[in-house]
């Protein structure tokens, strides 16, 4: 209903309740169609756009989570790979004498893998 009261839509009940088409219910108000019995109908009505808004809002928060989730585990699982490479290179690089060629290859594995701090990873 309008402000006036004029129905702006109804379904094929409502058009049973008044016995009248859509297209005829349309614009009119519920007195248009008094003929004695009827005195009135009642309705509720509830805006829900704050509600619609907070499920986007839960939805929106939803993904974000499972976004730093799944990249946490990537960074742990990559971290795991890493803290291997450099465990057996620094394992070799102990084993290898001064003079070896292949001493500073290792070391330069070493010192790319491994970040001086956290802001080296990004």
């Amino acid at each position: 209903m309008n402000e006036e009261g004029a129905f702006l839509a109804c379904n094929s009940r409502f058009e049973d309740l008044y016995g009248a088409k859509e297209k005829d219910i349309l614009g009119r108000t519920d007195y248009d169609f008094v003929n004695g019995e009827l005195i009135g109908i009642q309705g509720i009505g509830r805006d829900i756009t704050e509600r619609k808004l907070f499920q986007e809002q839960l939805e929106h928060s939803r993904k974000l989570e499972s976004t730093g989730r799944l990249a946490d585990g990537v960074a742990h699982g990559f971290n795991n790979m890493l803290s291997v490479i450099i465990g057996n290179t620094e394992l070799l690089l102990l084993d290898l004498p001064d003079n070896s060629p292949a001493k500073e290859p290792l070391e330069q594995t070493v010192r790319a893998v491994r970040p001086r701090n956290c802001t080296d990873l990004f």
